[in-house]
């Protein structure tokens, strides 16, 4: 693998954010990102269980009800032990991601029907993953495990009851405040990765897992479908915080955001003339003259002079 020009990166205005849940999924969750998956998980994980291998598989559960909700989920994985994992990335300002963990294993477990005579031993293991730009709990570390745990009641101790289903919650909000010591060296390094790609420590730089999440993010920065696409989300995320029903906290510092305000408006440009030009072709398929064209899709006369000539050429 070619080394990566890290000043180069440090320095990209176009450099998408892997906060946003579009772009962790095309880092984590593609098909060629497996690597890259295995070592985030195994950070989190720490050798419970070590993962050597993760089949990625389809995220869509569409209903199975009339009035039922569909859902997709960022990454949905099946490990070398047969462990189900599912990891997400929350822009979304929530209070309530423990139901909705118990809402994804249900949901996940629909695939395993016991049949008569089966053991509920066969059931996998899951795994359930969600990052946060927000402090979503009162703990103060930025990384904690919930299991089923019985309580104390005044006889015996509190203690664990299983842990077939197992939810981690990280948020990277804590993280600046955490003693890192105390975790994973490479899940720092995810993390930071995952909030601040510009600002890594040198010691992860060398990493070919590393450097390899680097190279794809600055491609997908620079490829037009996933800019759209990118841009897209970041409109949806802006217009939803700005009619003030969800608040969206995704860890811009002032230069990401002057750059991330810049894409967006790009972004409209680009859809609104889009948008004229379909306008346009339609209006001359019909037999509409330039100038009423002009006055109804906003594009300058020699923009739809141009496209009477491309609807021409491709028409004979």
């Amino acid at each position: 693998m070619p080394k990566i020009d890290y000043e180069k990166i440090k320095n990209d205005n176009d450099l998408m954010l892997p906060s946003v849940d579009y772009v962790f999924c095309r880092l984590f969750g593609s098909q060629n990102s497996k690597e890259r998956l295995i070592s985030l998980l195994n950070s989190i994980l720490v050798g419970q269980p070590h993962i050597k291998d993760v089949t990625i598989t389809p995220t869509e559960y569409r209903k199975d009800k009339k009035y039922g909700k569909s859902i997709r989920l960022d990454i949905k994985a099946t490990t070398d032990n047969g462990t189900l994992v599912n990891v997400e990335m929350q822009c979304v300002d929530v209070k309530d991601i423990i139901l909705r963990a118990e809402f994804i294993n249900a949901v996940m477990l629909r695939d395993y029907t016991i049949q008569q005579g089966d053991e509920y031993c066969e059931i996998p293991d899951r795994i359930i993953i969600w990052i946060t730009m927000q402090d979503v709990t009162e703990r103060k570390s930025c990384i904690n495990e919930a299991v089923l745990m019985y309580k104390d009641n005044g006889i015996d101790p509190i203690g664990i009851a299983a842990e077939h289903l197992r939810i981690f919650i990280i948020e990277l909000s804590k993280l600046e405040e955490m003693d890192m010591s105390k975790v994973d060296n490479m899940l720092e390094g995810w993390m930071n990765f995952i909030k601040h790609p510009k600002k890594l420590d040198n010691k992860y730089l060398n990493i070919p897992v590393m450097q390899d999440a680097l190279s794809e993010l600055e491609f997908l920065s620079h490829d037009k479908e996933a800019r759209q696409a990118y841009n897209d989300r970041m409109i949806h995320m802006y217009d939803v915080q700005s009619s003030n029903t969800k608040h969206y906290e995704i860890g811009l510092n002032e230069g990401e955001e002057i750059g991330i305000k810049k894409g967006l408006e790009i972004g409209r440009e680009e859809g609104a003339k889009q948008k004229a030009i379909e306008t346009a072709k339609m209006m001359l398929s019909k037999g509409f003259n330039v100038d009423d064209i002009v006055d109804c899709s906003g594009l300058t006369a020699e923009d739809v002079i141009k496209l009477q000539m491309e609807v021409t050429n491709n028409g004979q």
